[in-house]
């Protein structure tokens, strides 16, 4: 394929900045942080998993600017290995590898999270308020070959 085929066009870079920026802003608001993006994907951390369940649910808000953005969440919790990499915190470990696992099984407009976020007291009154359509789906993450991924839709109006 020809090079301008591969790449992507300046609107396109502009409209995905303008994203990472919205999905920052919303971490941020959350009391997250923002660690890196990994493709068209984000990694960031949170203190509170509910902090986490309410920035992803959130994210779907960004469609008012670019309707054809069908975003994608996951959240999961656990230890991670950190470290410092050219003077910026980075996340790897168990944890985050069943994240991205996670992250996979989620269709556009989904947030997924497993049972150790779901069953989080606050996370659970959060999703009773809340009411997002959902399932439960059986998954292999790393370290669980029997795993379960709670799937919910996010949410359609901007908040």
């Amino acid at each position: 394929a020809a090079l301008n085929d591969m790449l992507c066009d300046a609107q396109t870079l502009m409209q995905i900045q303008r994203y990472f920026e919205f999905v920052s802003e919303r971490v941020a608001r959350n009391g997250g942080s923002f660690v890196k993006t990994v493709g068209e994907s984000v990694l960031a951390i949170f203190v509170e998993p509910a902090a986490a369940i309410e920035t992803g649910l959130g994210l779907s808000a960004f469609r008012s600017s670019w309707p054809s953005l069908q975003p994608r969440a996951a959240v999961h919790r656990g230890a991670v290995v950190v470290t410092t990499f050219n003077g910026q915190l980075d996340y790897f470990g168990k944890t985050v590898n069943a994240l991205w696992e996670v992250l996979a099984a989620a269709d556009g407009g989904e947030l997924t999270t497993t049972n150790a976020t779901a069953s989080d007291p606050e996370v659970a009154a959060q999703l009773r308020n809340e009411k997002p359509a959902g399932e439960i789906q059986q998954v292999d993450l790393p370290g669980s070959s029997q795993a379960f991924v709670h799937r919910y839709g996010m949410r359609e109006c901007p908040l």
